[in-house]
């Protein structure tokens, strides 16, 4: 079958039309990237929060226990509470007294100069101080 020289010519696909299709995916490409990162900051923050619902748990277990709350991981872990409570986060625990303590975790998801930072106290509310 013989083609004419127009339809010989228009076969093919343009330089323009190639740029345009790889423009679209690079744009495409780079918004999914930026929501996968969001999701992965987003996981990080729940698991963060999970494990500062536990500590409170476990705090409220030893209030019970040894009537008052305590300041020691070693002691919390010693009633259940997990070894390693978040790789990316640095968990501290404090108590003023018997009757408070306050449980922050900070972690620079991101690597910019913010640092996501969440507390629990006695009141069992996780709080958000600082979102990264």
């Amino acid at each position: 079958m013989l083609r004419s020289r127009a339809a010989q010519a228009r076969a093919g696909v343009s330089f323009l039309e190639l740029t345009i299709v790889l423009v679209v995916i690079a744009l495409l490409t780079a918004g999914g990237l930026v929501k996968v990162r969001e999701a992965k900051k987003n996981a990080c923050r729940i698991r963060a929060t999970v494990a500062l619902e536990d500590v409170h748990r476990i705090e409220v277990l030893h209030a019970a226990v040894h009537t008052g709350y305590t300041g020691d991981f070693a002691a919390l872990r010693s009633l259940g509470l997990a070894e390693h409570l978040d790789p990316l986060y640095r968990f501290a625990l404090a108590s003023a007294d018997p009757a408070t303590f306050t449980c922050s975790a900070a972690a620079n998801l991101d690597g910019d100069a913010a640092v996501d930072s969440l507390m629990v106290n006695e009141t069992g509310v996780v709080r958000t101080i600082v979102e990264d």
